[in-house]
């Protein structure tokens, strides 16, 4: 019973350091944000005015960074990728702003309907482990009893 419980433990903790560590790659943030706001604006109706906005992390460049790539003092990560979004496919009615209340992930906000779509780290964690702790109980019941 309690090799089982610490298995579980075990299995929930890799899961959610493994969906911290890719919501932490910039590269796949981009992919979310893009396709986020490619779906907003091809099924929305966007008129000119920001209806929806995406907040991103307001992570501060750690002094490790900064050695290995002193050019982050001029152009942070964050603003460098926020102009790169912005100035290729965000033109109508999505904003990209930094939110001190989004640790990792993205968060979709859409104004006039004040409605909130999580896809922080933690957000997509449970909903992931909703699905896969089921099963990883009924195999491990299999295996330990």
């Amino acid at each position: 019973m309690k090799l089982r419980d610490t298995l579980l433990g075990n299995f929930s903790n890799e899961v959610k350091r493994v969906v911290g560590q890719k919501m932490d790659q910039p590269a796949f943030l981009e992919k979310i944000i893009l396709q986020l706001a490619g779906k907003a604006r091809e099924q929305l109706d966007l008129d000119g005015e920001d209806k929806i906005g995406i907040f991103i992390p307001n992570n501060p460049v750690g002094v490790e960074e900064l050695k290995n790539n002193p050019d982050e003092l001029k152009v942070g990560t964050l603003t460098h990728y926020t102009v790169a979004i912005a100035a290729d496919m965000l033109r109508k009615g999505v904003s990209i702003q930094v939110a001190d209340d989004v640790s990792g992930g993205i968060s979709v906000r859409l104004k006039d309907d004040d409605m909130v779509i999580d896809f922080t780290d933690e957000a997509l964690s449970a909903l992931l482990l909703e699905h896969l702790q089921p099963r990883f109980r009924t195999l491990l019941q299999g295996i330990v009893k």
